[in-house]
C-alpha cells in the first residue's frame, strides 16, 4: 500500500513530537525519581540516627520557624511512614520511566521504518519502469501482480543500507527457524 508524501509527512511529524515528548517526559521522571530517592536517604539517616541514641531523649520536630517536642516512637512512626510514602513514589516513578522508556524507542522504530519506506513518487516510478520492461502482460493477470509486488519489494530492498538488510535478514532467518522449529514440534506430538 502506498501513502501520498503529505500524509507520511504528517505521522512523520506526529511521531517525531511523541518521541520528543517520551524523552522529555523520561528526563523530568528521572530527575523526580533522583529528588524522591534522595529525600528517601535523608529519612533513612535521620531514622538510624534516632535508633542508635539510647534511652528516652527529647525530640523535636520543625514546624515552620519553631520546633515542638515530640515523642520518640510518634517521631519514629512518622519517618516510618514518609519512608514508606516516598519508596512508593519511587517504584511508580520506576514504572512510568519504564514506559516511557518504551514509547520512545517504539516511536524511534517507527520514524526509521518510515525513512525507510519508498516515497509514493519513488513507487510511482518503479511501477512505471516496470511497465515499460513488461508491455507485453495484461493487468490483471496474476504474473502482472506478482511481477509487480516482486519489483516493489526488490527496490524497496535496493533502498537499505547494509545494516538493514543484514537486520531483515536475520529477521527472516529468526522467522524461518521458529516456522521450522514448530513443524517440528507439530510432527513430534503428531506422531
Amino acid at each position: 500500500m502506498s501513502l501520498p508524501d503529505d500524509a507520511l509527512r504528517k505521522i512523520l511529524v506526529q511521531i517525531q513530537n511523541t518521541a520528543v515528548q517520551s524523552q522529555r517526559a523520561l528526563n523530568l521522571t528521572g530527575q523526580q525519581a533522583n529528588a524522591k530517592e534522595r529525600e528517601r536517604r535523608i529519612l533513612q539517616l535521620t531514622i538510624d540516627e534516632i535508633g542508635a541514641i539510647e534511652g528516652d531523649v527529647n525530640l523535636y520536630k520543625g514546624v515552620g520557624k519553631m520546633f515542638m517536642m515530640v515523642p520518640r516512637k510518634e517521631m519514629e512512626k512518622e519517618l516510618k511512614g514518609q519512608e514508606k510514602e516516598l519508596s512508593d513514589d519511587i517504584a511508580s516513578l520506576a514504572k512510568k520511566s519504564k514506559y516511557l522508556e518504551k514509547q520512545f524507542s517504539d516511536a524511534q522504530a517507527q520514524l526509521r521504518d518510515i525513512k525507510s519506506y519508498p516515497t509514493m513518487k519513488q513507487q510511482k516510478e518503479h511501477i512505471r519502469q516496470w511497465k515499460l520492461k513488461n508491455p507485453d502482460l495484461n493487468p490483471g493477470s496474476d504474473a502482472y501482480v506478482k511481477g509487480l509486488e516482486e519489483t516493489m519489494v526488490a527496490d524497496w530492498y535496493k533502498t537499505l543500507n547494509p545494516a538493514q538488510i543484514d537486520a531483515v535478514r536475520n529477521h527472516l532467518i529468526e522467522k524461518a527457524t521458529a516456522i521450522a522449529a514448530t513443524a517440528n514440534d507439530e510432527e513430534r506430538y503428531c506422531a
